[in-house]
C-alpha cells in the first residue's frame, strides 16, 4: 500500500497506491486511471495499472486483450485466492508500465459476504509485490460494492474524477461518505488526493457555475488542474493508447499537472515518450 516500505533505502522507498473512484458513470474515471499510471512510467517509474473493473477498459486501454478461452490470469484469480498477484500482472508494450487485467466474470466474484476478509483481498495481495513498483493506479467500476472497497481498503490516496455536470457533482459525497465508512469499519487509512474536475468545455457557461459551486463545496480538496474535454479519446480507445502518448492532445499536459499535484516531489518528463 501507499506505505508499505520497501528492503531498499532509496527516495522512493514506499510504493504509492492511488484509487480512481467515481460511481458515476461517464466521468473520465478510466482516462484519468490510464493517464496516472502512463505518466508515471514515462517518469521512469515503476507503474502498475490494477484493473478492477468487469467492463475492463483499463486493460484494453494499454492494448491488452484476454478472450474467454484465455488461459492468463486475472485481478478475479488474485481476489478468489486462486492465484497470487504477481501471476496475473502483464507487461504492455509501454516501457515501466504494467497491468493487472480485468475479466467480465469479476463482477460477481466477492459478492458472498460468507467470503473471509473480502475487503482486503486486494490490499494483502499488494503487500506480495510492495517491491517491485513505484506508483499503483487502481481503476475502479463505476459503483459502489465490494470491488470499490477493496480498492479504497488498499490505497492511501483516493482520486475522485468530476465532471461539471449537476447529476455527477452530487455524487461526490458518497464517495466521501465511504472513504469515511471504509477507514473505520477496516482500520485502513485511505484518504481523499483530490476532487479531479473533468471534461471541460470552455465554450459551455453554465459549467463554469458548476466548478465554481465545486470549488466553493470542497475547497482546497479541488485539483488547481481541469481536464478539457477532447476528441482523442476515442483515437487512444481504439488504439489501445493512453492520452499522454498523444503529444498533441490537450488533456495531456494537464495531466502532467495533475500528477505534480498528485506527488508534488516527482516531476514527470514534459514530453510523451
Amino acid at each position: 500500500m501507499f506505505g508499505l516500505l520497501r528492503a531498499e533505502g532509496s527516495e522512493l522507498a514506499i510504493m504509492k497506491v492511488v484509487a480512481v473512484a467515481q460511481h458515476k458513470g461517464g466521468t473520465g474515471k478510466t482516462t484519468s486511471a490510464l493517464a496516472l499510471a502512463a505518466i508515471a512510467s514515462q517518469a521512469g517509474l515503476r507503474s502498475l495499472l490494477i484493473d478492477l473493473d468487469p467492463q475492463a477498459c483499463a486493460t484494453r486501454g494499454v492494448g491488452v486483450e484476454l478472450s474467454a478461452e484465455d488461459s492468463r490470469g486475472t485481478i478475479e484469480d488474485v481476489l478468489l485466492r486462486r492465484m497470487s498477484l504477481d501471476a496475473v500482472i502483464l507487461g504492455t508494450k509501454f516501457e515501466n508500465l504494467s497491468v493487472a487485467p480485468s475479466s467480465m466474470t469479476l463482477a460477481g466474484a466477492l459478492e458472498d459476504p460468507r467470503k473471509m476478509g473480502r475487503e482486503t483481498r486486494l490490499a494483502h495481495g499488494l503487500k506480495t509485490i510492495a517491491d517491485r513498483y513505484d506508483v499503483v493506479v487502481i481503476d475502479t467500476p463505476p459503483s459502489l460494492g465490494i470491488l470499490t472497497t477493496n480498492a479504497l481498503a488498499a490505497c492511501r490516496r483516493v482520486i475522485v474524477p468530476v465532471e461539471p455536470q449537476l447529476w455527477s457533482v452530487g455524487g461526490v459525497a458518497r464517495i466521501l461518505e465511504m472513504i469515511s465508512d471504509v477507514r473505520s469499519t477496516l482500520d485502513v487509512s485511505p484518504r481523499l488526493g483530490g476532487i479531479l474536475i473533468t471534461r471541460v468545455n470552455p465554450d459551455y457557461v453554465g459549467q463554469h457555475e458548476l466548478m465554481d459551486e465545486i470549488r466553493r463545496l470542497y475547497r482546497a480538496r479541488v485539483f488547481k488542474t481541469v481536464i478539457p474535454e477532447n476528441e482523442w479519446i476515442k483515437w487512444a480507445t481504439r488504439d489501445g493508447v493512453p492520452l499522454p502518448y498523444y503529444r498533441e492532445c490537450p488533456a495531456t499536459d494537464a495531466y502532467r499537472r495533475v500528477f505534480r499535484e498528485i506527488f508534488p516531489g516527482w516531476a514527470p518528463r514534459t514530453k510523451a515518450g
